[in-house]
């Protein structure tokens, strides 16, 4: 098991959203689709977790596990009804046909609990007894089992942009399914579910109420869609503590996502106004939860795959037949993470993740965006806003090996002004290590001789503040991951450059 630290580093490389130069994304909650070619259509299931119809964090590994416990499922119920996988090219992404999903959500119940509006036992503790369409009898308790599982449909959204409950009746007389759709939907939901009971059993688990989705697939044949028996789409109890609980008229011990809800419950928020804030190990407890959730049910290690997951995935993508000089540009989403560890004052990490996955050209753009994030924390200095302003606005300094030299004084003028106080340091040495690695870099795409004088003074200022800082590991990676390793080579190609690369080399081989 991955431990609770190393999920916590991860939270910022979760998988957000991703923006693939494929036709008509959709997104929901947690997935996010595009056609492909051929009927086909490309499911990508992030890392998002949502509760209380509100999007609430990203969890380290849970798309993972969702997307492969459903292809799991999949396998284990293709001989009750077709389903609409083709192939899982990333443990994030699946492949599927082309379906047209069924206007109803297709809700199982094993027992009686729940406390939503639309819950069974909700809807008994107010005194109804005829319920979705089934009557039931005085003195049942809370979590009890049903004799037989029920099927309790209800709308996609519906009038008022929530789900509607349904009788089993009302779905024909409303006209949403003819009765021989509606007859195979449920002949099929309750033998998936019954499948889905017996091998959670096997695992010390109790499925206790489930949601299908269904869907009509281009030669007219109905398709199991979505996800299958996932801790998103099911209530899961653990099976050795329910008799001992239930007797004393104890809340069952949970096992999906439900503790997450609970959490925030007990803080007053139940999908209103603004959301609190959790601890770090909130995530890490529901990365972990996930993942014990899978090995459980399919016997199988977990393999975590790796973060972040935007390269990965797009590599094993483009492996695929249907799906050729796939761009992708999840420039936003990583600057979003970056300006989070900048916060939680993680200035390495967030440097690491820049480096990594934002190209060259496009850093001086996105690092605007942490300066301006960062600026209000510095009331009155002036100096920061210079120092953006010339990010923004480099053409004001001429193009070429001129403009560059210019760019670079400004920057140096500017930063002298930021006050050296012990918090300023990192956010100082950022910006001189951004632009000096940019304006060196620049320097390769000019013949002309480069005002090398401005980009060493800019460095030397850096040094000399990275001496008197007390964390140098602080100064050492950030230059390490700031600053081009491609700058070594301008000593072949520019020998005037010679004393700036061995100063660079000196700074990077003494720490």
């Amino acid at each position: 098991m991955i431990s609770k630290n190393e999920l916590i580093k991860l939270l910022p490389f979760a998988l957000g959203e991703t923006n693939l130069s494929l036709p008509n994304k959709q997104t929901g909650k947690v997935r996010e689709w595009y056609d492909l070619p051929d009927g086909k259509r490309l499911i990508i299931t992030t890392d998002r977790l949502s509760a209380f119809d509100r999007i609430l964090a990203k969890v380290p590994y849970k798309g993972q596990v969702l997307n492969q416990l459903s292809a799991w499922w999949f396998e284990q119920t293709k001989d009750i009804i077709a389903n609409h996988l083709i192939s899982t090219p990333d443990p994030n992404a699946s492949i599927v046909t082309t379906v047209q999903p069924l206007p109803i959500e297709v809700i199982v119940r094993g027992y009686i609990t729940g406390v939503t509006s639309t819950a069974l036992w909700y809807r008994y503790s107010i005194g109804e007894r005829t319920i979705y369409g089934y009557d039931f009898p005085e003195g049942l308790k809370k979590n009890q089992a049903l004799p037989e599982p029920i099927i309790t449909p209800t709308t996609k959204g519906g009038e008022t942009g929530h789900d509607e409950r349904l009788t089993c009746a009302e779905v024909t007389e409303k006209g949403l399914l003819d009765e021989k759709i509606w007859a195979q939907v449920q002949t099929a939901a309750l033998a998936i579910f019954k499948r889905g009971q017996e091998i959670a059993n096997k695992a010390g688990l109790i499925l206790v109420d489930t949601k299908y989705e269904f869907g009509i697939a281009p030669d007219g044949s109905v398709m199991l869609i979505d996800e299958v028996h996932t801790p998103d789409s099911s209530r899961y109890w653990k099976a050795d503590t329910y008799e001992a609980k239930f007797y004393v008229g104890e809340e069952p011990e949970n096992f999906d996502k439900e503790f997450v809800r609970i959490a925030y419950a007990e803080k007053g928020y139940r999908g209103d106004g603004e959301i609190p804030s959790m601890p770090n190990e909130l995530w890490a407890a529901a990365s972990e939860r996930y993942i014990t959730i899978y090995e459980m049910l399919t016997g199988k290690t977990f393999e975590p795959a790796e973060y972040p997951a935007e390269s990965r995935l797009i590599n094993n993508l483009k492996q695929t037949d249907i799906i050729k000089d796939l761009a992708f540009d999840n420039t936003k989403e990583i600057m979003q993470n970056a300006h989070t560890l900048w916060n939680q004052g993680d200035v390495l990490l967030a440097g690491e993740l820049i480096d990594a996955h934002i190209p060259k050209r496009n850093r001086a753009k996105w690092m605007v965006g942490i300066l301006e994030t960062v600026a209000p924390k510095f009331k009155k200095d002036t100096s920061i806003d210079a120092v953006i302003d010339f990010a923004k606005n480099p053409e004001k300094f001429g193009n070429g090996a001129d403009g560059n030299a210019k760019g670079a004084h400004e920057v140096v003028d500017n930063a002298n002004s930021i006050p050296y106080l012990p918090e300023q340091f990192p956010l100082t040495i950022f910006i001189l290590a951004a632009f000096a690695g940019k304006v060196i870099y620049n320097a390769q795409n000019f013949p002309m001789p480069f005002d090398h004088d401005a980009a060493l003074t800019v460095f030397e200022m850096a040094r000399k503040m990275a001496d008197n800082f007390e964390e140098e590991e602080f100064a050492r990676r950030l230059w390490t991951h700031l600053c081009p390793v491609e700058l070594l080579a301008l000593e072949k190609q520019q020998p005037y450059s010679k004393g700036l690369i061995e100063s660079i080399y000196q700074f990077r081989t003494q720490r």
